[in-house]
């Protein structure tokens, strides 16, 4: 998020948290501050995880109360009483699962041992609190957006990479001393598909309605395309002369990377790729034992990119 954002979804929580307090001072309530602190304790950076964890906490505030009323009712409103209730608790949650719940959960709880009571009253206080305090909470997410624009930027900017290592491996195949061909082009490919991947993941999560996945789907088909551009990459530089194929090769990459587009379903290349590849068999075979190894580097860097296409084909399918 960046300091706008940021700042707007402080003044947000805060607003939950003090509309929740003032609700719960309204209606009366004990210990109403804590309606305030559950808003803050709600406020999560997507809408299903408030959703989600909102239901976790309900489940595991059901199963406090049981565990609270037996203890205080069998020990009574003491230290004793409070502690054996935190041991059960806390083992309770961490089985099943329901850790943000450990400590808002018991510090309503901790109200009954304030009181010393734990009547139908005591309990009702407690479960508007929390119930105050958790949709507050979630009327604050229900305000988040999709930020699709930042997903559609970062996704622009991890094909304009692509393009840029397509055109350098079409250079290093013509070029044996190309300088700076030193894989950093791959590293920056990584770091944009990780923060692009982070992003497409909170805007889904931030679609309760209609969740679309097709971001998340499309980065991963990228990160694969990564991977194979990776082995590409090995087999290029690896290259010390520039056979007879060389050309035919570094003109088809540049090919790929001037219709390197989302919407492509790269059908044309494919038919390319494949003639390519055929042309190749029909060639003379190389005379030295450099030009021999070349050639095969060639012939794999070529299976690589017919690999490159097929995953941007099932993708596009």
């Amino acid at each position: 998020m960046n300091k706008k954002t940021e700042i707007i979804t402080g003044i947000k929580i805060t607003a939950a948290a003090v509309i929740a307090l003032a609700i719960a001072e309204l209606a009366g309530l004990e210990f109403s501050v804590s309606a305030g602190i559950v808003a803050i304790l709600s406020v999560l950076p997507t809408k299903k995880e408030t959703v989600r964890t909102a239901i976790d906490r309900f489940v595991a505030f059901a199963v406090a109360l049981i565990i609270a009323a037996l203890c205080y009712g069998f020990i009574g409103f003491n230290l004793t009483a409070f502690s054996i209730y935190l041991l059960i608790f806390i083992i309770y949650c961490r089985i099943f699962g329901f850790y943000s719940a450990m400590a808002m959960d018991s510090v309503l709880i901790s109200h009954f041992l304030s009181t010393g009571n734990m009547d139908l009253n005591s309990i009702l206080n407690e479960v508007l609190l929390f119930i105050i305090g958790t949709m507050m909470g979630i009327i604050v997410n229900l305000t988040l957006r999709k930020n699709k624009k930042k997903t559609d930027e970062l996704t622009l900017k991890t094909d304009e990479q692509i393009k840029h290592i397509l055109i350098r491996a079409s250079e290093r195949v013509m070029d044996t001393d190309l300088t700076n061909y030193d894989g950093t082009c791959l590293v920056k490919l990584d770091k944009l598909l990780e923060k692009a991947r982070k992003q497409a993941l909170t805007d889904y999560k931030n679609d309760l309605i209609d969740p679309d996945d097709s971001d998340i789907r499309y980065i991963e088909m990228r990160d694969k395309q990564a991977e194979i551009l990776s082995e590409t990459y090995r087999n290029v530089s690896e290259l010390k002369t520039t056979p007879d194929t060389a050309k035919i090769i570094s003109d088809f990459l540049v090919k790929i990377a001037q219709e390197y587009d989302r919407e492509n379903d790269v059908s044309d290349l494919l038919e390319e790729c494949e003639s390519i590849n055929k042309g190749f068999k029909e060639r003379p075979l190389p005379k030295t034992r450099e030009e021999f190894e070349d050639r095969a580097r060639l012939f794999v860097v070529m299976r690589s990119i017919e690999d490159f296409l097929e995953i941007k084909k099932e993708m596009y399918k």
